[in-house]
This record gives C-alpha cells, structure tokens and sequence, in this order.
C-alpha cells in the first residue's frame, strides 16, 4: 500500500472516529440536559396540581367554617327549628353557591342529626348516599380531606359547630361533602392549565410519591397520590404532559450532528489538500524522480525539488 493510500486510510478513519465520538458525546450530554429540563417542568407541574388540589381542601374548609361557627347554626343543633332548614337547607342557593353535594349534621351521639344532599347535575334535591353511613361514627372534629364513597371520590370538610363566638361547648360535627366529578375535575384542569387529568382510585400497590413515567416517545405520564380524610393512600390523580422539550431536543440533535458532520467533511478535505500539498507532492515528485534515474542508470542526474523543508 502506498503512503498516499495509507495517509488517506488513517486520515479518514480518524476523522471518522473524531466525528462519531464528538457526535455522541455532544448527543448524549444534549438529550440528557433536555430530558431533565423536561422532567424538572413536569415536576413543577404536578406540584402545581398538588396545591391546587390542597387549595380546593382549604376553600371548602374556609366556607364551612362560616356555617361551622355560627349562632344559627349552634340553635339549629338545640331545636331543630323549621326556619334554619327551610332558609339554609331546602334552598339550591346554598349548594349551588358553595359547589356542594351534601350537608350532614352528627350529634353528641355520633349519629345522624339531619342530613340532605343536592344533585348539581339535576339541581335538585336528593338522599345522601347510603355509603357515608359507614364514617359517620369516625369523623369528627376538624378535617378536611377526600372519601371513596359507593365507588365515587368526594372532598369532605368537618367542623365542630360552635357559637358566632367560636365557643362551646360543641353541639355537634358539620360535614361538607362535594363530589369530585368532571365538572370538578374540570376547573382543576382549567386551573392548572392541563387538559387531562384523571383521578383513579388506588390498587393494591400504594402509590405514596409523586412519579413519572415515559408513555413514549410523545407524552408523559405523571401520578400524584391522594389521601383520604383519616391520611390514608386512597386515589391518584393522572395527567398527561406532551413531550415537547424532548422533541425539540431530539431536533437539536439532528442539526448538530448534520454540521458535525459538514464540518467533519470540511476539515478532512482541507487536511487532504494541504498534505497533498506540502507532504504527498514531494513524495510523488521525488519517487517519480528517482524511478527515472534507475531506469536510465544515469546517476549524474539531479532531483528537482524545490523548498526549504526536510524534503528541500
């Protein structure tokens, strides 16, 4: 193999080489940086849905304190007067105003004082749910939190009702109960600004920490754990996020390794041109020269080469 081939064979392949490895190395540090950029935003994100979510708690919380902690509703417990039902409970102002689907007072005895629900869809009156029988006798003093009820995620808020004072002794508990249904869903989304949020009860494997998992190359999907109103893992909310970070970074990649390889090709034609040049040249002239003067048997002959290097 001629020294030309042989420089032509190593200049390649090391440029080559040079090309692959910068191209990887660049790629990969690339993606990465993106690709953590990306889950930093969807982190922020589902942090956003946390307080929102925690935000509607302390709303709801905020209005039944107003009910809570009222004179009226002190004596209602006393008397069960015809006036506070008829001006406060048998009116869809008060459950439409307040989003809600049921009010449930409890006594000293932990038992059902009066109870009604509203049906937001219907906007009528209707039975509580049979299911929220079964925590009556729990709850009780002030929380604010989620229930699986007959297979449904409500939002549950409990006060103790005292005087406008906020004075004892306790008559009783008041519950809030409101339905977490598309139409709440809805304005979580309006509110955090996603479109698809979904709020799926547990399985058997509790999900305890926020998470994200790539769906593909396209999406995200990112799971946040809800308690219930006792602290208990009992729902998890989903959404999805696009993966537009990712794909802007994968488009990135493409240009770069488009002008690696552009400047690749560049770089190794002109060392080409410049050791063809300055080194191959003189080879070529010398060896022809010298093939010359074996073939004459001329010794006397004199190598014309110009320049005042190692081949000068």
């Amino acid at each position: 193999m001629t020294i030309r081939n042989k420089t032509i064979l190593m200049l390649g392949i090391s440029t080559i080489a040079m090309m692959m490895l910068l191209i990887w190395a660049v790629s990969t540090l690339f993606t990465k940086k993106m690709d953590q950029l990306e889950t930093d935003k969807a982190t922020l994100d589902m942090e956003r849905i946390d307080s929102a979510i925690e935000s509607e708690k302390t709303n709801l919380d905020e209005k039944i304190a107003d009910w809570a902690s009222w004179d009226d509703s002190y004596q209602f417990m006393q008397d069960k007067n015809e006036a506070y039902i008829v001006s406060n409970l048998e009116t869809s102002a008060s459950f439409e105003s307040l989003r809600l689907s049921f009010i449930i007072f409890i006594d000293h005895k932990r038992e059902v004082f009066y109870q009604v629900g509203y049906n937001q869809n219907t906007k009528e009156m209707e039975e509580v749910t049979p299911g929220m029988n079964a925590y009556i006798a729990a709850i009780s003093g002030h929380k604010t939190g989620m229930l699986m009820v007959d297979d449904r995620i409500m939002l549950i808020a409990t006060r103790p009702i005292l005087t406008s004072n906020a004075e004892g002794p306790e008559a009783g508990t008041i519950v809030f109960g409101r339905y977490f249904d598309e139409g709440e869903m809805g304005r979580l989304s309006a509110m955090t600004k996603h479109a698809q949020i979904e709020l799926v009860q547990q399985g058997e494997t509790k999900l305890v920490h926020n998470s994200l998992l790539a769906i593909d190359q396209h999406n995200l999907e990112g799971r946040g754990p809800v308690n219930d109103l006792f602290g208990n893992p009992m729902a998890y909310y989903k959404v999805r996020f696009s993966r537009d970070i990712h794909a802007q970074g994968a488009q990135g990649v493409k240009y770069i390794t488009t002008i690696m390889v552009l400047v690749s090709t560049i770089f190794f034609a002109m060392v080409w041109l410049l050791l063809g040049r300055l080194v191959l040249s003189p080879i070529k002239k010398i060896t022809s020269s010298v093939n010359e003067i074996a073939k004459s048997k001329d010794f006397a002959t004199k190598i014309d080469v110009v320049g005042n290097d190692e081949f000068g």
